[in-house]
């Protein structure tokens, strides 16, 4: 869900409300009771008019490519005091310091076994439009401290 405070207290909603959905593997719980939960929890909650929720029996795999942007655009846009366009601008910024995250990100995916696709990485960079000048949530916190 894309949301920005403004003035305390007052939040704007960007974007529409996107979930993904899925069980994750729980070696105390039959698989076929997990998934039957998260498609029950994925059927009530995406009954809701203005949100799309989805199962997705890929879970891992999802989890992963959020990562790709979060763990790298958070951190350093908080770092930085920089929102992502301006990152953007920044070939330095990109290709010293989001890329490489991202690809360590990917990396690790591969070790767990999720096969993060390169052409993601670089679609994960270009992920916002340019005119939002788009502050990640991590950086929105440190705002208010």
């Amino acid at each position: 869900m894309g949301a920005t405070e403004g003035p305390k207290g007052t939040i704007k909603h960007d974007d529409h409300d996107v979930m993904i959905i899925g069980a994750f593997e729980n070696p105390n719980i039959s698989s076929e009771i997990s998934d039957a939960a998260a498609r029950r929890f994925a059927d009530m909650y995406g009954s809701c008019a203005g949100i799309d929720c989805v199962y997705e029996p890929d879970v891992k795999f999802s989890r992963w490519r959020k990562l790709l942007y979060n763990a790298s655009y958070n951190s350093i846009a908080t770092i930085m005091r920089m929102d992502t366009a301006r990152m953007r601008v920044s070939e330095h910024v990109i290709d010293d310091l989001i890329k490489p995250i991202m690809l360590e990100i990917r990396a690790a995916a591969a070790a767990a076994g999720v096969d993060l696709p390169m052409e993601l990485v670089d679609a994960m960079i270009f992920a916002d439009t340019f005119e939002a000048f788009f502050k990640p949530s991590m950086m929105q916190d440190i705002e208010k401290v």
